[in-house]
């Protein structure tokens, strides 16, 4: 269990997409989800709005190519603290 506080995860969607140029901001035709992607194709955050307490919030994932299977993903929750799930896509 997390001790600190979950934050502001919209705050942070915005935030990181501000910080970082070379992420790219789409929203899908589901007003609840939003897309990030990172500019080599290869790294993307899925962002849902909606998401509450255990719900999954953010999913990160990794492709060797912008076409291939996915290498790798991770989840976090509403109650994931911000600054853990802000040092995913940064990493």
């Amino acid at each position: 269990m997390y001790a600190a506080d979950p934050g502001d995860h919209e705050a942070l969607l915005d935030t990181f997409l501000e910080e970082q140029g070379e992420w790219q901001k789409y929203r899908t035709w589901e007003d609840s989800t939003t897309i990030a992607n990172h500019e080599s194709l290869t790294l993307r955050a899925i962002f849902d709005h909606d998401a509450e307490n255990r719900e999954t919030k953010w999913t990160f994932a990794a492709y060797e190519t912008p076409v291939s299977d996915r290498l790798w993903h991770g989840t976090g929750t509403a109650s994931t603290p911000t600054a853990v799930v802000s040092a995913l896509p940064t990493r």
